[in-house]
């Protein structure tokens, strides 16, 4: 079943000092039980030297009386000081249930969180015939250089979505 992804937005959870956009995931048509899958594949690199690649797979149950969403967020901690960018490679894709028992409930906050449940082996697009998958690519942008005032990273607003490109493949 094809996703689509709508209503790109800011995501500002400043007490956990993460920033970046949020969408909504809608599945026409979804029948009971409907599973969205998502591949992530993240690159993150910053002018102080770091760098940090890595690739999940997440789901969520999908209920249509119920918002759907999901979050690429830049850590305030990468940001500080920095000029960086983060790029997210997304497959996103709906199959019906139950859902694929390799993948857990997430513990915390870093990659797929509490509310979804995700793995570090990735899962095919796969299902009858074939899935219907849906690309994200999204790039986001900041340069904190020489910048010292908290307020600065604490908002968000020092983020810049540089990239937002979704391809249906049907």
């Amino acid at each position: 079943m094809r996703v689509r992804v709508e209503n790109m937005r800011r995501e500002n959870l400043n007490k956990r000092g993460r920033h970046g956009w949020k969408v909504d995931f809608v599945v026409p048509n979804a029948t009971k039980g409907t599973i969205i899958y998502q591949n992530v594949h993240v690159s993150i690199k910053s002018s102080d030297g770091a760098e940090q690649k890595y690739s999940f797979t997440e789901a969520w149950p999908y209920q249509p009386s119920k918002k759907t969403s999901d979050s690429f967020l830049v850590p305030v901690e990468w940001r500080e000081g920095t000029k960086g960018k983060l790029k997210v490679a997304a497959i996103v894709w709906a199959l019906p249930g139950p859902m694929d028992p390799s993948l857990k409930k997430g513990t915390n906050d870093d990659y797929w969180g509490t509310a979804v449940h995700g793995s570090f082996n990735m899962i095919k697009p796969v299902g009858p015939p074939t899935a219907k998958t849906t690309k994200r690519k999204v790039a986001i942008e900041w340069d904190n250089r020489g910048k010292t005032a908290k307020s600065t990273f604490m908002s968000g607003k020092d983020l810049t979505l540089t990239r937002d490109d979704i391809t249906d493949n049907i």
